[in-house]
């Protein structure tokens, strides 16, 4: 055991010292938006624990980058984006929800081909499905593709009212960003 004792002192050692790090990669948490739309309510700011099923993993990673992004720490928010889409590749399969949670982390990631990607599983499925809508406009307007943008918002406003009523789980759940990409589509198309 003596001769051991040099190496669990130096393992130890190292340990904190990636704990240190990792930390101090974790950014400002003063600055993390807590009521970010994307939030959840017990949301903290604090680095997403490492227990619960793979869904809830990935959902705390999405969380933490959505609130990053809120926040303007854009470079945070990507350093999540390898992890997030491995949570959610773990967690399959997927609902609407993590297919919107996916597509917005690859379009923080900076992939809008995989974001558009994404958000037509949730439409394949469900033609009309708000989320999808907007995941889609959002990726390919920042894909540059403005005729599928155009027609996404078009989609998302003329599914609004009827999709709304519905009361989906999802929907409730991200009723703050429904509300946001209205906004955002009758500006677009100025209706």
């Amino acid at each position: 055991m003596q001769s051991r004792l040099p190496w669990f002192i130096a393992a130890a050692g190292m340990l904190l010292a990636l704990a240190v790090w990792m930390w101090s990669q974790m950014g400002n948490e003063s600055t993390t938006a807590a009521n970010a739309p994307f939030a959840d309510a017990a949301a903290t700011g604090a680095p997403p624990p490492l227990s619960g099923s793979p869904r809830e993993q990935a959902d705390r990673l999405f969380n933490r980058i959505m609130q990053e992004r809120e926040a303007g720490n854009v470079d945070q928010a990507r350093f999540f984006t390898p992890m997030a889409i491995q949570a959610y590749e773990a967690a399959e399969p997927l609902d609407a929800d993590g297919f919107y949670h996916l597509s917005l982390i690859h379009g923080v990631a900076g992939d809008f081909d995989a974001a558009q990607r994404t958000a037509q599983q949730i439409l394949s499925l469900e033609p009309t499905h708000l989320l999808g809508l907007a995941a889609l406009a959002e990726a390919a307007q920042a894909a540059g593709d403005e005729a599928a943008a155009t027609d996404a918002w078009r989609r998302y406003l003329d599914a609004y009212e009827s999709e709304k009523a519905l009361q989906k789980t999802e929907y409730i759940d991200h009723a703050t960003m429904l509300t946001r990409y209205e906004a955002d589509a009758r500006a677009r198309l100025g209706r």
